[in-house]
């Protein structure tokens, strides 16, 4: 949930904001319903890639597989006609990559902050040891300086 619902909540925005994009610009409905999907599609499989990781044969595969059919359903004019897609002038799907690459912008960066969270000292992760915050903080400290000593530590040089 902690990764499904931020990118659910993400990609529904920038869904919307195609959308709603879209139709102010006066353009036919079924290609501004064409644009929410390009945009779903692609701010989809971009948090699929990112939840894959690491990408092995078989998820690549996946995801590979699933652009594929998106795309042959855009390229067939019968699989078109069946979902209803049409696509729109250039500008437009211009706008769609623009708003697809803001939205993978603010998720690339939101999880690589949630990675960086999880980097912060024990402190923040489990405040209720035993020696309560003053222990953890000092354990992390402790840690904290021999990881500088360490890197700071000069290397003999090599004969």
């Amino acid at each position: 949930m902690r990764f499904a619902l931020p990118v659910g909540a993400l990609a529904a925005a920038a869904t919307y904001c195609t959308y709603e994009l879209a139709i102010s610009e006066s353009v036919p409905l079924i290609q501004a319903r064409t644009m929410a999907a390009l945009v779903l599609v692609a701010v989809g499989l971009f948090a699929l890639i990112m939840n894959s990781r690491p990408i092995s044969p078989g998820r690549r595969l996946l995801i590979a597989a699933m652009g594929a059919i998106f795309l042959l359903i855009l390229l067939l004019p019968s699989w078109r006609r069946f979902y209803e897609l049409e696509l729109p002038s250039l500008v437009m799907i211009l706008a769609a990559v623009g708003i697809v690459g803001l939205t993978g912008a603010v998720l690339y960066g939101s999880l690589r902050s949630l990675g960086w969270l999880k980097m912060v000292p024990d402190l923040l992760r489990t405040p209720f040891e035993e020696d309560g915050a003053v222990g953890v903080l000092r354990a992390g400290v402790a840690r904290l300086r021999t990881r500088v000593r360490r890197a700071t530590t000069p290397v003999p040089p090599s004969d």
